[in-house]
Parts: structure tokens; sequence; C-alpha cells
């Protein structure tokens, strides 16, 4: 922890990903990539830190269709599979 933040740099086996094409897209890319990565599949559990009041349970095929519309919300978005991998997103409100 970095004050009220995670310091991913400290953390284990993360990895830390910033691009400047923020497209819904190009997240639904990134979800697809770190599953191929490391062969995450089954179920995906998923919740915000902000602004949706709700967590899913689903699997990754079905939470993929999902990611369009979590993704459409600006905060930190967290994914874990199945005792394995924690994926977080950050989606920054850019005014648009």
């Amino acid at each position: 922890m970095s004050g009220s933040k995670i310091d991913w740099k400290r953390v284990p086996g993360s990895i830390e990903y910033c691009e400047e094409d923020q497209s819904q897209e190009r997240f639904v890319e990134f979800f697809d990539e770190m599953c191929a990565r490391f062969g995450l599949n089954g179920l995906v559990l998923y919740i915000g830190d902000g602004l949706t009041g709700f967590a899913l349970a689903a699997s990754t095929v079905d939470m993929r269709q999902a990611l369009p519309v979590l993704f459409g919300v600006p905060q930190h978005h967290y994914f874990i599979v199945h005792r394995s991998k924690c994926l977080v997103v950050h989606v920054h409100d850019h005014g648009r």
C-alpha cells in the first residue's frame, strides 16, 4: 500500500499496463489477453469500487459479454478468477 492506493510495483506477480487508448474495445482485448496468458477460465467474480453497487459472478465467457457495459463506468474494476488471479482495470473519466 502507498497511502490509500496499492503500489502495484510491490505486489509479486502484478502486471502494470497503461496506454492512451482507453476504449472499451481495448479493455475487452486486455481481458482476453490476460485470460489467454494465464489460462484463466471458469468462475469470475466482479466488483467495482464506487459507482456500481453490485457484484457479479459469471463464467469468463459470460463476463466478457458484460465488459463493454462495466468498462463504461469510470472506476476501478476488480475481477477475481477462482482461487488464482486478480485482474484490476482502472477506467479514467477524461470528460468524455
